[in-house]
């Protein structure tokens, strides 16, 4: 991978005061209160224009305290268009419902979300439609240093739309990351028999890889963005993620998948306001009262409360793989004339430097290069030990 590279950037304020209120007003408030545990659903949905299995999550909310929320089961799940196509949705695990057949949102359809439990309580969402979709986007990573002077790497989100008055927009992303033990054995020590006096400890090989691993975890929080206060609909170099030369996550190698949502004004409204109250866990919380504007409500007074939010929103996705580190070894040629010789060029740039001699290694210049970070320790921190490091 190419060398990362500093770079000093502002990003403006995303939402103006005036243009929330305007917002707010086009949604009608659903108050509720969950008193509960386990009386309120859950529904997290949203129509793509992509031509995939839609998925939509219902659970049921949860007492603090439990680990996750109760997934609803056995529920009659389908969307349906003004033009009567039903679109049915199927269980394929605990809470998770995909739909039969591959479809995506089309422009000019209006879609509803409907479901009934296993209980016999009936829901419906207002209609939505497609707002806008994404002509061009994309992912990339720089080296950056955040707010508090911290050194790490910086995900940055590029895109721009068809829509020149402005869009809403909803990031999710789920990390995966290759975990390596340190101290690593291929052997393992197991009791084998312990009596009173005596006791047959073995040391044996391991049944399965213990060396390497890899972790999964997705985004602890709700990432929006508005670009109605640009002078053109694009997002350039918004920061999704930041990630710290300390977290452990990036000691190897890394990958991050993020999801861009082209969202309607009244789902900006709604995950703002559950931004404000404290993320998703409020939302599943029994324990926290509040209002909130979804626009997924009981069809009678005898099926119980719920709370979440239909759309129909433009997709894009772009998965990345980076090490921190990584150790580009170059030999720049020296030919050409005043100005064109590379070797000398990546000097002048401070984009490589100094390995070793180029010995018949590889093809090119006399010289070997690097990438700073790898032949430099201090591009990435201080070359004075602390007075409590330990060897």
């Amino acid at each position: 991978m190419s060398q990362l590279k500093k770079y000093t950037r502002q990003i403006n304020q995303l939402a103006s005061y005036l243009l929330l209120v305007l917002v707010y007003s086009c949604v009608q408030p659903y108050e509720f209160s969950i008193n509960e545990s386990g009386k309120t659903l859950i529904v997290e949905s949203v129509l793509t224009d992509q031509e995939i299995h839609q998925e939509i999550k219902i659970s049921r909310s949860f007492s603090f305290g439990l680990l996750d929320p109760k997934m609803e089961r056995n529920a009659l799940v389908f969307i349906s268009n003004q033009r009567g196509q039903e679109f049915m949705f199927a269980e394929v695990e605990k809470g998770i419902y995909k739909s039969i057949d591959k479809f995506g949102a089309q422009k000019g359809d209006s879609y509803i979300l409907r479901i009934q439990t296993q209980d016999g309580d009936k829901y419906t969402s207002d209609p939505m439609m497609l707002s806008a979709q994404v002509t061009t986007s994309g992912l990339s990573v720089s080296a950056s240093v955040n707010n508090t002077g911290d050194k790490g790497a910086s995900l940055q989100w590029y895109s721009t739309t068809e829509n020149s008055s402005g869009s809403y927009y909803r990031f999710t992303y789920e990390e995966t990351y290759k975990i390596i033990a340190p101290m690593w054995s291929p052997y393992d020590a197991v009791v084998v028999s312990e009596g009173v006096d005596t006791f047959d400890l073995r040391v044996v090989l391991r049944e399965q890889e213990e060396k390497i691993c890899y972790g999964y975890d997705t985004q602890p929080s709700i990432i929006l963005a508005d670009t109605h206060t640009f002078q053109q609909d694009v997002l350039n170099q918004f920061e999704v993620l930041f990630l710290s030369l300390s977290n452990p996550k990036i000691s190897h190698r890394y990958s991050v998948l993020v999801k861009q949502y082209l969202i309607s004004d009244q789902a900006f409204a709604f995950y703002s306001t559950l931004q404000k109250q404290g993320g998703d866990q409020w939302m599943f919380s029994s324990s926290q009262p509040g209002k909130i504007n979804g626009n997924i409500h009981p069809d009678d007074e005898t099926s119980g409360p719920v709370v979440g939010f239909f759309d129909v929103a433009g997709y894009q996705e772009h998965r990345i793989f980076f090490n921190f580190v990584s150790c580009n070894v170059s030999a720049p040629s020296v030919m050409g004339t005043l100005g064109t010789r590379e070797l000398l060029n990546v000097l002048y740039e401070d984009t490589a430097i100094y390995y070793k001699d180029n010995r018949g290694i590889m093809p090119g210049g006399p010289m070997l290069m690097v990438t700073p970070a790898c032949g430099d320790c201090t591009r990435l921190g201080s070359n004075k030990k602390p007075d409590f490091w330990q060897e």
